[in-house]
């Protein structure tokens, strides 16, 4: 990530499968909460700023469901919350889906549970799931939280956190809420992974993968991913000054027409930071090219 925003991109960093505050493991009696690792993220994008142009842009996501979104919500609040765990430096995303919204609307109840603790009780994992099956796995969750077998958990109104969503957007403004469905209705690549977040400009989003596997060699110091299964998402921006052609139609038109070129010769010509983004628009262009 530091490689990116060394690069000028901004980024959208999913954290949703970091484990909550409080969980544990044979090895981990007490994890800590997201926003000690969030703190890390944040002085990223400070020190690994964007060519010295401007700063690095990071925007953390968490989905609603975690145990430790509540106090994410606060990240950069002034006015709730321990200083010592406050990000000024990054613009967090709390993810919502349909289930979440309905619940709002109806002034329900809401189970927030630990993602690995469901995940070893059902081998279900949660964060890669949308529409209908993410719903059935709240469900699945509400039924094993009521049967006492999902022990790590928290009930909460479904209006009350969503006002909490609603006050951190008011109170600093660069607070991101993404409905993961929604994002992933037109999603012509599912069967490679879906878009768990919008990025950092929300104009576009895309697949991504987590890693298991990879090789890596070490160039001249540098180590660079040569295979890996993992995939990242890229978008390529070029932007139009219309004011410029306004009543123009014939000029419009070249004008979009070279702009496309312009966006297909950078992913033909150029080269991706790391490997994982080059393997996605790998996966886009096969795709959708066709012949002539």
């Amino acid at each position: 990530m530091a490689r990116i925003s060394q690069e000028g991109g901004g980024i959208g960093w999913y954290v949703g499968k970091v484990r909550p505050g409080d969980a544990y493991s044979p090895k981990v009696p007490k994890a800590n909460v997201i926003t000690k690792w969030i703190k890390i993220i944040n002085d990223i994008a400070v020190a690994v700023n964007q060519r010295g142009i401007r700063n690095g842009a990071i925007t953390p996501a968490i989905d609603w469901w975690h145990l430790d979104c509540e106090v994410f919500t606060e990240i950069k609040s002034e006015l709730n919350g321990d200083l010592r765990d406050k990000c000024f430096d990054i613009f967090p995303q709390v993810i919502v889906d349909n289930y979440f919204l309905k619940r709002v609307k109806a002034k329900e109840d809401v189970y927030q549970y630990d993602q690995y603790e469901f995940k070893q009780l059902t081998g279900i994992d949660i964060t890669e799931l949308i529409g209908e099956k993410i719903e059935e796995a709240h469900k699945l969750a509400a039924i094993l939280i009521e049967e006492g077998k999902l022990k790590h958990f928290k009930k909460v109104k479904a209006g009350y956190l969503w006002g909490k969503m609603l006050k951190a957007w008011i109170e600093y403004g660069d607070f991101y809420i993404s409905n993961k469905d929604n994002i992933n209705i037109s999603n012509y690549l599912s069967e490679f992974g879906i878009a768990h977040c919008v990025n950092l400009c929300v104009e576009s989003f895309s697949i991504s993968k987590e890693t298991t596997k990879a090789i890596i060699e070490i160039v001249d110091g540098r180590s660079y991913t040569r295979e890996t299964d993992g995939l990242y998402h890229s978008c390529n921006l070029i932007s139009i000054n219309v004011a410029n052609i306004l009543n123009d139609d014939v000029l419009l038109k070249r004008v979009c027409a070279n702009a496309v070129r312009m966006l297909d010769a950078s992913i033909d010509l150029g080269t991706m930071g790391i490997e994982y983004v080059s393997r996605v628009f790998k996966k886009y262009w096969n795709w959708c090219s066709w012949d002539g």
